[in-house]
This record gives structure tokens, C-alpha cells and sequence, in this order.
């Protein structure tokens, strides 16, 4: 048995009663906060617990026992918030959870106190953990690697286990799966993918990643098709210096 390791979320503020306290939180609001906890715990990927352990007065003050490898990805997601409130380059999964956060506290006049370890973070009206909207824009995106599974309940998406990214779901529709006769499973594939791109950072954001083409892959080398292409290309770029040829698309010149 794992030694139990102490995770608190201090709810304080007022609602239409008073201060908040045990006797008048409506236990319905702890639905998003527990949500947004949940997908926290997840991201870690490691195999743990957490429990509930007390409700304590004068706020709504959670305490939860969790194994200590929880609390350690906490530390490291709070530190991280701490030193970086705008939330750039952030795990958009984690940035996500930060912001309902935020802006719960702000809609509510609520403040979110966490402590993990000797670690707190607190988010408030008078705080500003939020992502410059702008700087996110619609992207479209090639990727190289084996399907693992396909199709879904709810929504339908493709797990796609890539070298570059590692495992990444993309949306797609029942319309396009059942356009592929063949088993496509356990199979390369490029992926032609739509989403959100980070103009300052480059990042990706994972959960927008929409499919656009499926097409099978093979990285093995054709020389066959490469002697095509240079054959389509014939001699067009005889005589043409490359390099200026570049400098000048690119107004140097």
C-alpha cells in the first residue's frame, strides 16, 4: 500500500447565501471542478489513485489522498502555471483545464487555492491564467505513422502512434471510415489533418486535430517514382542558378 500523500482545493468567495461554506456549497459546482481534476490525473498517464477524504468548514476545502506519483505530476503542472501565467507553451490539455479554472473564478468571484506538497496555486478574479487567443490559428498538418484503432461511440476518431508527436487522436466521420475497404489497421499511413497552430511556439494543439485524407504510407525508398519525378521535371531548370533563384522569391533581391 502506497503511503498517502495530501492534494487540498480551497473554494472560497461568496454565492447567493453568504460565505461559502459546507452547510451552503451546492454540491453541484464541485461537477466541473472534479471534471477538470479528473483530466489533470489523466494526463500524467501512470496508474494511481485519488480519494476524497474530507470536506472541511469555513470554505469549500476538498483534501484528497493520492499516490505520490499524482502528486508529483500536480507539483510539476503547478510550478509550471506559477512560472508562466500567460500558459505559453503549456500542454494545450492542461492550458485548457487552467483556463475553466480561471474563468470560473472570474464569472463567480470564486478563488481555487490548490496545495500539493509545500506547493500552491491560487486562481482568482485577480489573476490571469488565460492563453492569447490570437496567437492560435487554423493550420493544416501531415503526419507519419501506424493506425492502432479506429471508429469511437460518440465521436468518431482514428489513434494515429507517430514518432514525432507520439499517439494523437484525430475526428474524422463514419463517412470516411467506411469510404477504406480494406483492414487499415496496424498499418502506416500519411495523414492529412486540419487544426490549431501556435504562431509563436510552433505548438500543435491536439484536441482540434480534424482528418481531412487518409492515405497509406511506405518510407521505403522508390527509385522507380523518383526517376519519374525527375523525368516530369525534364529540363526546365537547365541553366537557372538556384540559390539566386531563391533569393529572389524571397525579395532579397
Amino acid at each position: 500500500m502506497e503511503s498517502k500523500n495530501n492534494l487540498e482545493i480551497h473554494i472560497s468567495g461568496s454565492n447567493d447565501v453568504g460565505p461559502i461554506a459546507k452547510d451552503n456549497f451546492d454540491i453541484r459546482e464541485l461537477n466541473g471542478v472534479l471534471d477538470n481534476l479528473i483530466r489533470l490525473a489523466n494526463i500524467s498517464k501512470t496508474e494511481g489513485y485519488i480519494t476524497l477524504s474530507e470536506i472541511d468548514e469555513g470554505c469549500a476545502k476538498l483534501k484528497f489522498n493520492t499516490a505520490k506519483v499524482f502528486l508529483s505530476v500536480f507539483c510539476s503542472i503547478f510550478g509550471s502555471i506559477k512560472a508562466n501565467p500567460s500558459l505559453e507553451g503549456i500542454e494545450p490539455p492542461i492550458a485548457e483545464v487552467i483556463e475553466w479554472f480561471q474563468e470560473s473564478a472570474t464569472r463567480k468571484r470564486y478563488s481555487y487555492k490548490f496545495v500539493a506538497d509545500e506547493l500552491d496555486l491560487t486562481i482568482s478574479s485577480n489573476t490571469h491564467f488565460l492563453r492569447e487567443k490570437s496567437a492560435w490559428m487554423p493550420a493544416e498538418f501531415y503526419f507519419y505513422g501506424e493506425l492502432r484503432d479506429a471508429g469511437g461511440g460518440t465521436k468518431v476518431n482514428i489513434h494515429l502512434a507517430t514518432k514525432e508527436y507520439g499517439p494523437l487522436v484525430i475526428n474524422t466521420n463514419e463517412d470516411i471510415l467506411r469510404s477504406i475497404p480494406d483492414n487499415i489497421l496496424f498499418r502506416d499511413y500519411e495523414v492529412h489533418a486540419s487544426g490549431l497552430q501556435n504562431t509563436k511556439t510552433g505548438e500543435i494543439d491536439r484536441n482540434s486535430l480534424n482528418l481531412i485524407e487518409l492515405r497509406p504510407f511506405s518510407a521505403r525508398y522508390d527509385e522507380e517514382k523518383m526517376h519519374r519525378i525527375y523525368e516530369s521535371v525534364g529540363n526546365r531548370w537547365d541553366g537557372i542558378d538556384i540559390d539566386e533563384y531563391i533569393r529572389k522569391i524571397r525579395g532579397y533581391e
